[in-house]
């Protein structure tokens, strides 16, 4: 049998080990893959790889009433779990490993280069976390102008789940700041 992961990481005996301090990690794995060379059925000897993260993506927008030439300083997810590897002893479900939960800074954002303007400009780099048991989780967000904690992002469906890359609003205006996430399509790719 073949079992594959990606990234490649540390193995030893059982257990995969990866550095991710920022979130940029997308872990994947495919489900195992079993024959001999008299079962060599190319359909059913497939590595299909799955994303067992899911992605957010933050986007910043001005509101009615935001000050003008305001810009963002830093986004932060509360309590986020970032994968670090993987237990290839476990089903596919449980088998990345997650460091303890931790405010993570989303990466990318450099304080006050990105303007906040009318139109919705992409803002950090996508940040892939451990699904999220319910459809809630919490961000603390700075501009020039305010800061604002414990701020709720709600998404569409019961969880955060794998798999599933969200783009998240965030629309600022005079008497505070709006968040509305979608969910997006995450490229798949095919390979042999």
């Amino acid at each position: 049998y073949m079992k594959a992961w990606h990234p490649a990481g540390t193995l030893s005996g059982t257990s995969v080990t990866f550095g991710n301090t920022d979130g940029s990690v997308d872990a994947l794995l495919a489900p195992v893959v079993s024959g001999t060379k008299l079962t060599k059925d190319a359909d059913d000897k497939v590595l299909a790889f799955a994303h067992r993260t899911a992605q957010i993506n933050f986007k910043v927008q001005a509101g009615a009433g935001l000050a003008e030439n305001t810009t963002l300083r830093s986004i932060k997810i509360k309590d986020a779990q970032l994968p670090t590897g993987f237990d290839l002893t476990k089903e596919i479900a449980d088998a990345v490993t997650y460091a303890e939960a931790a405010d993570l800074t989303v990466p990318g954002i450099t304080a006050d280069a990105i303007t906040i303007a009318e139109t919705a400009t992409s803002a950090g780099s996508a940040v892939m976390i451990k699904p999220i048991t319910g459809n809630t989780f919490s961000i603390d967000v700075e501009t020039s102008n305010a800061t604002y904690t414990g701020q709720k992002v709600t998404v569409n469906g019961t969880n955060v789940e794998a798999g599933t890359a969200y783009d998240v609003t965030l629309t600022f205006g005079q008497g505070g700041i709006t968040l509305k996430a979608t969910v997006t399509a995450w490229k798949t790719e095919t390979g042999s």
